[in-house]
């Protein structure tokens, strides 16, 4: 039994070091030159709120979320944060990739989801991501879906806002 828990200890983190998630968790990483986003100043754009509650499973929760539009990695966002980024209008597909708990051994999995955003100039998209189960909707992790603005503000109440969302914070 020791040896098999040293081998699942050992899969673990070669899984974190070969898919680029060990180090730090705690920090949303956005890669400032992805096409989608909007250039600086841009009038024609839309804005899109990433959330992630610290609901999830011991183990993986502390894993950030790899969230890719358009085939390329936009950001990796971490547990208990949220931001904002102002995109590029068109029709993109947001691809999200973390990890759950899954099966009768409770197995780490690495879990897919992809969803088409249509953005248009002038919107304000929400998009939550992983379980969230406090009145707003009940979410199997893991998953992303879009929500409204009064469940964003529900999602994000207790979260820390980072990058553009520290200076546009979601409150009523």
């Amino acid at each position: 039994m020791k040896r098999a828990r040293s081998l699942f200890w050992l899969a673990l983190a070669s899984a974190a070091a070969a898919t680029g998630i060990g180090g730090c968790a705690g920090t949303t990483d956005v890669q400032r030159n992805h096409p989608a986003l909007a250039v600086a100043g841009a009038s024609e754009r839309a804005a899109v709120y990433f959330i992630r509650p610290e609901i999830g499973f011991r183990g993986v929760q502390n894993f950030p979320v790899a969230i890719s539009i358009g085939g390329l990695e936009l950001m990796r966002l971490a547990k208990g944060q949220y931001t904002m980024l102002h995109l590029s209008p068109a029709n993109w597909e947001l691809t999200a990739v973390g990890y759950t708990v899954e099966g009768p051994n409770n197995a780490m999995s690495k879990a897919s989801f992809s969803m088409p955003l249509a953005l248009s100039a002038g919107e304000t998209h929400y998009i939550l991501f992983g379980s969230y189960r406090s009145g707003v909707r009940e979410v199997p992790p893991f998953v992303m879906i879009e929500i409204n603005r009064n469940e964003a503000l529900i999602a994000a109440k207790d979260l820390a806002p980072v990058s553009v969302a520290a200076e546009q914070r979601l409150v009523q």
